[in-house]
Parts: structure tokens; sequence; C-alpha cells
């Protein structure tokens, strides 16, 4: 009976599309979720044009793995993989088409989860499983130029590590280890090679680090570390292609006006394989008290786009800068027409194989149902933006 109502909700987030039209951002997909809790956390893309989100599918009692795929370009979608307990939270592809998806499988308690990475070479009709590691989390996944991938977590014990593969998934050996408690939450490598983790300590969690390996993961070195208020959580990372890293997140600081209230601030920070590193973008959404940013991708001609959301002004934000982190402008400001009391925030964002633009947001109404994932199509420019 369970596994009869799981599938009745699947195909209930099938597509509702949107008439196409050529005026910036427009909602292409949304869908609406009859189960307890819905979360999509990341978007991928292939060489072959698909699009991918990725998240976990609530009922009662232990969450879906969900992988949904679109071939049209974001119009409808399909559950492509829900076969496990647990959630997916990490994306990746490679030149021959392969994709990968990381996250955790549940064991018979949510305490008993799993590192586990999953790979299709068919566009997600069918899958296997790379690296059940232990017991822990995977949270980023990066391919380097040469084909190595490298994945980052913790492990049970609550130590963040980096894990690697140099023969397609089928094994694999950790490269980095933190010494004290934490987790590696983001992963990006640049065109030259260099690899490069960033992750929060704990138990204090108001210091984010960032580590760089420039010989294939063999040897670490910290390149950053960053302390902000009561609290960070660094959430994503990029590599444009002049070597600058940039990773954000969100960070929470004291309300200026009320002490036992914490004001959370979208951060972006920059830096490069030489350890100079720099905040460039401080957001706060005007009148709101927490502002977070998810998710960020840069296009073939530099320019930035970092995806988040407004949690208390109930929108889903994108930002970009068009020179380098200097200056930034908010070019999409979503919020359902319909409800006002609709939390949404953008947790992927993501060109394709064409060059074009999407994000992909959840929702939920305050009393928690129903659930709605939201997927946004830019069509203002075409294929890249110039500076």
């Amino acid at each position: 009976m369970k596994k009869l109502f799981l599938s009745l909700c699947i195909l209930s987030l099938s597509s509702l599309s949107c008439a196409e039209t050529h005026n910036a951002w427009e909602t292409v997909n949304s869908v609406t979720s009859p189960v307890q809790a819905l979360w999509i956390w990341a978007l991928g893309s292939d060489n072959k044009g698909n699009l991918y989100q990725l998240g976990s599918l609530y009922n009662t009692g232990l969450g879906s793995w969900l992988v949904r795929k679109s071939s049209d370009g974001g119009y409808t979608w399909n559950a492509v993989d829900t076969a496990l307990n647990g959630a997916a939270w990490g994306f990746a592809s490679d030149s021959q088409g392969n994709i990968y998806v990381a996250g955790k499988t549940y064991g018979q308690f949510p305490e008993d989860s799993d590192w586990l990475i999953r790979k299709s070479s068919d566009s997600g009709s069918t899958w296997s499983d790379l690296d059940n590691f232990q017991k822990g989390e995977v949270f980023a996944i990066s391919i380097a130029p040469n084909g190595d991938i490298y994945t980052g977590g913790m492990d049970f014990n609550v130590i963040g590590l980096v894990r690697k593969s140099s023969d397609g998934g089928k094994t694999w050996n950790t490269v980095d280890h933190l010494d004290q408690t934490g987790c590696v939450t983001a992963m990006t490598i640049d065109s030259k090679g260099n690899v490069y983790e960033a992750g929060y300590l704990t138990p204090s969690l108001n210091q984010w680090f960032v580590r760089m390996s420039a010989d294939n993961g063999a040897t670490w070195t910290t390149v950053d570390t960053f302390t902000f208020g009561n609290s960070l959580y660094p959430t994503a990372a990029a590599a444009d292609a002049d070597g600058n890293i940039y990773v954000i997140g969100y960070g929470a600081t004291p309300d200026s006006k009320n002490a036992s209230i914490t004001t959370e601030h979208w951060l972006v920070r920059k830096g490069n394989k030489n350890g100079t590193w720099t905040t460039v973008d401080d957001f706060i959404y005007p009148n709101t008290i927490d502002s977070e940013a998810y998710a960020i991708t840069i296009d073939k001609n530099g320019v930035i786009f970092v995806a988040g959301g407004s949690q208390i002004g109930m929108n889903g934000i994108v930002r970009m800068s068009m020179n380098g982190g200097a200056t930034w402008s908010t070019m999409d400001d979503f919020q359902t027409p319909s409800r006002t009391n609709y939390r949404l925030c953008f947790h992927g964002i993501q060109f394709d194989s064409q060059g074009h633009l999407y994000t992909v947001a959840t929702g939920q109404t305050f009393d928690s149902t129903p659930w709605h994932i939201v997927t946004r199509k830019f069509f203002g420019v075409g294929e890249g933006f110039k500076k």
C-alpha cells in the first residue's frame, strides 16, 4: 500500500506547463505535491540537453531519494530515480554524458544514513551504486578536467572528508580528512585542475573554510578561513575561466535592535589559490531578516549568477555580477502571485547545453501544505550575457 501511495505521489509531480513567452524570467513549470514534504536541493544538466532536479520526497517516516528529469527545456518533468530511502544533494556530469548524484541513503533509522554516489550512463534510465562508503553523508561532487571525481561530506563522527575516484567511480579513496569536527558542503575545480573544498567547522559553526589541492588531491592547504557573527554555512562553489573561485552561503549576526534575533546575510566570497579572499557580496533583502544564497553558476563570458531566497520576505532571488563580483544586481525577485503566505527559495541555478539559464525553487505555505516545485527559465538574452 505504501509503494502504491508513493507511486501516485510521483505521478502527481507530472508537469503543469506554462505557455512560452520571451520576457526575461518566466515560470515554465509548477507542480504541487500531495506528500508531507518535498525538497529540491540541486539543479544539473548533461551534454545531451537534459536537465535534472535532485532532492527528497517525504510521506511518512524516512524520505525517498528523488531525481527528476526534463528533456524539453524544463516544461515537463518525470521522476527517474526514487528507488531508495534517503536524499539527493549533489550533481555532476562528465564529457561522456554520464551523470552522478551524491547524497545519503537511510538504513532502518535516519541516524543510520550512508554516504552514497549513484551513476547513470543512459540519461537516468538505469542507475548503479558507486561508493556506498559508510555511515555519513555526501553533499558535494565535482569532476576534474582529467576525469577524476571528487566528493565531499562528513563521516559518522561528523568529521569532514573528501573522497576521490580515478577510474570512473569503480574504486574510491579518502584524500582529505579534517582534524576536527565539521563538514565539507561544497566543491569546485578550476580549469587547471586545482581542487577546492569548502565547509564549516563545529561545534561553534561560526567559521567556514576553503581548502585547495594543486596535486590531484595528494596534499591540501587551507586558503581561506572566514568568521562571521553567530553561524556560517557555505552552500556552493564555482570557478571562472581566470581561476577565481567563488564560495557562497549565508551567515547570521545578532539583530541591531534585538540581540535575541539573528539576521541571516546572503554571502559571496572570492579568492584564488594564492590565498587572497574577500567578501564581494553581503546582501540582505529589504525589510527582511533572512537572506540565504544556495546555488551558483558562471557563464562562458564570466558573468556570475547566484540563486537563493529571502525566507521571511518569501521571495526567490537571483543576483548577478558582470564584473567579477565588484558590483551586483538582483535580476529575479520572484513570488507566486496567488499566495501572500508562501515561502519560496531557489536552491538550484544552471545553464543547459544550449546556454539557457534555469532556476528551481521549493515552496510551501506557512501551514506546511501544499508543497510546490517551481522551475523558472530566462529568455531575455539568449545564449550567454555580454559584459
